[in-house]
């Protein structure tokens, strides 16, 4: 995640700072700040990799949603990390929505928690840890 971080603002200041017309790549433009218009990596708006607040396939953001991935303090995508967050698959938050997940106010299917509504996940979550371990352990 660091180094998706570090690379984006990498390409952000770059965009900055060379002038003329910004780099486009299959229709969007590489970098935008606050934009509405989509980019590949935005600060802010609409993009593919969104920065601070918005909405993208991947968001690393205060608030915001990930069609895949999101993280912040208010959170939405398929797998979810925030303090409020809505994670479809899976969720790790203070309080939080989802099939599967954890946090302190855990609602879903299989869940666990302080307060858990939902099915007793412990198992579950236990078994899926295992298996990304031994996953991991192949790097």
């Amino acid at each position: 995640m660091a180094i998706v971080i570090a690379t984006s603002a990498v390409f952000l200041a770059e965009g900055m700072l060379r002038p003329g017309a910004p780099t486009e790549i299959l229709g969007m433009r590489v970098t935008a700040i606050g934009s509405g218009e989509p980019a590949w990596i935005a600060l802010g708006g609409v993009g593919v990799i969104v920065l601070g607040a918005g909405f993208g396939v991947v968001a690393f953001t205060l608030y915001g949603a990930g069609v895949l991935f999101a993280t912040g303090q208010l959170a939405g995508g398929l797998i979810a990390f925030g303090q409020l967050a809505v994670g479809l698959l899976f969720f790790v938050a203070q309080l939080g929505f989802g099939l599967t997940g954890m946090g302190q106010l855990a609602v879903g299917g299989l869940v666990t928690g302080q307060v858990q509504v939902g099915f007793d996940g412990a198992t579950f979550l236990r078994r899926m840890e295992r298996d990304v371990e031994a996953l991991l352990t192949l790097w």
